[in-house]
């Protein structure tokens, strides 16, 4: 077996071992009661805004759900937008919450990040 058919086999056991974690923990996550009430089939056309990460807390699941890297948030005026990225986008929705169903976000900025402009949706 050369070098280069091992990446390529190491690359696919990658890509199945991050589906079955994503489809394990999202099973029965909030995103999942997310979708079923803010599901949208179109993507926004609002600029994404940069995020590492996107943490959900849910009256359903115990604990906080970390959706490192897989998700873009999209700020429109009337409502947060968010879209999963590659590979989640395989199991996960788009969502498009109105800004009236927005209870509460808080953003962090850890070290020598340059933290995003006050969330006009989240006041």
């Amino acid at each position: 077996m050369t070098l280069g058919n091992r990446r390529t086999i190491y690359s696919i056991l990658l890509i199945i071992a991050v589906m079955a974690i994503l489809l394990r923990s999202e099973r029965n996550g909030p995103y999942r009661d997310l979708e079923a009430l803010f599901k949208t089939p179109e993507a926004s056309t609002a600029p994404k805004i940069p995020v590492k990460a996107v943490v959900l807390f849910g009256t359903r699941a115990t604990g906080a759900y970390n959706y490192r890297g897989v998700l873009a948030v999209k700020l429109k005026p009337d409502a947060v937008a968010i879209e999963p990225d590659f590979p989640a986008n395989l199991i996960m929705q788009k969502i498009q919450i109105p800004a009236a169903a927005v209870s509460g976000c808080t953003e962090t900025c850890f070290g020598g990040l340059r933290c995003v402009r006050a969330i006009e949706s989240c006041r």
